[in-house]
């Protein structure tokens, strides 16, 4: 019985410690394709927003012509009479 668990002992040692490496290698590289899938995610919510500020400023440009034209001045002054 004792040389079983002399055996045993010694095959843990010799293999115990490969396979936490394995583990732990394994554990290293599933967090790393984790925060590369976050990087992503911000970086298409990053454009994203940034399209949505390109066209908020496009269309405040439309806003800020259409005000300052003669002509709706023209019409605002008549409807205030």
């Amino acid at each position: 019985m004792e040389d079983v668990l002399i055996v045993l002992i010694v095959f843990g040692a010799i293999f115990g410690g490969g396979i936490i490496k394995l583990v732990l290698n394994h554990q290293k590289e599933v967090k790393a394709l984790e925060i590369s899938e976050r990087n992503q995610m911000a970086k298409e919510e990053r454009d994203s927003l940034k399209q949505q500020v390109e066209d908020l400023k496009q269309r405040v440009e439309v806003l800020e012509r259409i005000v300052t034209d003669s002509r709706y001045q023209l019409d605002k002054e008549i409807a205030s009479l």
